[in-house]
């Protein structure tokens, strides 16, 4: 096998958006609303509105979307029934309701991970979704708006390396105490470290493994280092296993060095039968600030390739597209739910043996 033949970028035309595509934001309290609103507007979305109950937030997000119209009220937002979609990066224990609110009054959903705290409003919001039709989305960044993730997906799924059989993904973050806002550090607002950063890394096995049935086998949090904040969980990992066979390694922290320029090193190893494949998604330590740094290792010998510009990146496209056309698309619909439970379990699980 060749260089050449492991990078191999292979591009499809994008279905043009040819119908207007109005969509509203409706709660902002993480910054992921900003990435979720810009991927849309370059996809061809027109945002129209715009709501939270923190004004300062609203006035900073309108400063960035000066079209914006700024609604006195969920309601506001929701009696406008050419909005076509509801973007939400509200507090995580908020999420489900507003997603079925939302649902309910005939708008579609697309929300900041982690979607659910509960076991509960994973249920209640797969019976919403179901019962109403509309389209329900996560935004799952660490997979869909990463260059490297979706070069190894996709270099998986056209069986370069065989068959895989074991994956260990690390998600380290920086911390930042004094820019979290308080309900960062309530467990019951947040779900806990392995809800909330761990839900990434739970659905990146979904999707490399492409099974939605898994387990979780083992669970573990704790709060190492910040006693001030006794519900605070500052290490979180899990093992999961899939039911085609294939077992992984899931590490979330916040403790990242400020020695980095990047919020932290992620990577992702993935095993498979003909070699491995590493993934540096955000910087390659003590040589390139820059990320999407993609390994290759196999018996004839050793590759490498910052893959950043080079893939194509067809969710937010397909995204809107099935909700114009009501396609399934974007999002495996079972990979959804799966992954929406998994995080909580893995989460309830590491509660217990804490």
């Amino acid at each position: 096998m060749t260089a050449e033949e492991i990078f191999r970028f292979e591009k499809k035309e994008l279905l043009p958006i040819d119908k207007e595509f109005p969509f509203a934001c409706i709660g902002l309290a993480h910054s992921h609303i900003y990435g979720m609103t810009n991927s849309l507007i370059s996809a061809g979305a027109t945002l129209r509105w715009v709501y939270d109950d923190d004004a300062s937030a609203v006035e900073a997000f309108a400063k960035k979307y000066p079209d914006v119209k700024i609604a006195r009220s969920i309601d506001e937002v929701l009696s406008d029934k050419s909005v076509m979609l509801v973007a939400s990066a509200d507090i995580p224990s908020r999420r489900a309701s507003l997603a079925i609110n939302c649902m309910r009054s005939g708008h579609n959903f697309f929300v900041d991970k982690a979607p659910a705290v509960t076991l509960s409003e994973c249920d209640e919001i797969e019976r919403c979704q179901r019962e109403t039709g509309m389209k329900y989305f996560v935004y799952y960044s660490e997979l869909i708006e990463n260059d490297a993730a979706i070069f190894a997906r996709d270099l998986i799924k056209r069986g370069a390396l065989g068959r895989l059989y074991n994956m260990e993904i690390v998600a380290p973050h920086r911390l930042n105490a004094p820019t979290r806002p308080d309900w960062f550090w309530k467990k019951a607002l947040t779900g806990g470290i392995l809800t909330d950063i761990g839900s990434h890394q739970i659905e990146q096995f979904l999707e490399f493994s492409d099974c939605a049935e898994a387990k979780i086998t083992n669970a573990t949090v704790n709060n190492f280092f910040h006693p001030e904040y006794p519900e605070f969980e500052d290490f979180g990992c899990a093992t999961i296993e899939s039911k085609n066979g294939i077992k992984g390694y899931i590490r979330v922290d916040w403790m990242s060095p400020d020695g980095i320029k990047a919020f932290g090193d992620l990577r992702l190893t993935l095993l498979c039968e003909k070699g491995y494949i590493e993934l540096r998604k955000n910087c390659d330590i003590g040589r390139s600030d820059k990320g999407n740094n993609v390994f290759v290792v196999t018996n004839d010998g050793v590759y490498s390739d910052c893959v950043s510009g080079k893939v194509q990146k067809t969710y937010f496209n397909k995204l809107i597209h099935d909700c114009l056309e009501g396609s399934d698309t974007a999002m495996n619909k079972d990979f959804v739910y799966s992954a929406m439970r998994l995080t909580v379990e893995a989460q309830m699980m590491a509660d217990k043996n804490r």
